[in-house]
């Protein structure tokens, strides 16, 4: 008998036709997991990026970090740019090897862009072959930058493809960006932060950023974790941080 979509399949098919009927100029695809399987892998895409590799999704990915980065590794495209800020050594080799099979371009965050902190939230960006200064971005957390830096290096690759994307546009749209639930400040009085941090790798930037980026007196942490995560890998490097906890 023939199968079923999952509901991930059948609403990546909705938002292709809905793309499709609005005529969209550029579509920003991001997996649902993994790659190489993944709904979305079907698209013949202009660039492609890899933000990093975290032990995320184990029991369908796999149980180590080279597995991941395979299955990660599986969206790049014969002779499309790869963009990425994977610098795990174990991580890079499946990355690699798949750029030499396809002759794939690759583009490395740190090697060949890089964002430099020169405020609380600023930044330069120093790209592929232009330099931005005095950078804002309305995001909390240092690691922002490195992500807006993979932005800018996709927008760099963009207008070499023919897209008119101004520097005015770039200032205004980190200005501008909004992502609910990461780091997402609510409310003031008193400060409510909500952040969706489901692995270790990410409840690692959620520390850092309230070591480092966030004011308060008291930390209050409320943490409800699904029971396929890593819940001691998160709660090791969230713990300590808080004077009460609910669970």
């Amino acid at each position: 008998p023939q199968e079923l979509p999952t509901f991930f399949e059948f609403v990546t098919a909705m938002a292709f036709l809905y793309f499709a009927q609005q005529r969209a100029e550029l579509v920003i695809l991001e997996t649902g997991m993994g790659g190489r399987l993944d709904a979305t892998n079907i698209v013949s895409p202009l660039l492609t990026i890899i933000t990093n590799v975290a032990m995320d999704h184990r029991e369908f990915l796999g149980h180590n970090l080279e597995m991941i980065a395979a299955e990660k590794a599986g969206i790049i495209k014969p002779g499309v740019p790869l963009i990425t800020y994977v610098q795990q050594p174990r991580a890079l080799v499946p990355i690699q090897a798949a750029l030499t099979a396809l002759k794939a371009p690759c583009y490395r965050g740190g090697r060949d862009f890089r964002a430099i902190r020169n405020g609380v939230n600023s930044f330069i960006y120093q790209g592929l072959g232009q330099t931005l200064k005095d950078l804002k971005t309305n995001l909390l957390g240092r690691h922002q930058f490195k992500n807006a830096s993979l932005a800018l290096a996709a927008v760099e690759l963009l207008r070499e493809r023919g897209f008119t994307i101004p520097e005015e546009a770039i200032r205004q749209g980190l200005l501008q960006v909004r992502w609910p639930g990461r780091l997402e400040l609510i409310q003031e009085q008193p400060r409510l932060v909500l952040d969706g941090a489901h692995n270790p790798a990410a409840a690692t930037t959620l520390a850092q950023a309230l070591k480092h980026d966030l004011t308060y007196r008291r930390l209050i942490l409320v943490l409800g974790v699904m029971a396929d995560k890593d819940i001691s890998g998160i709660l090791k490097r969230l713990l300590p941080l808080a004077q009460v906890v609910i669970f």
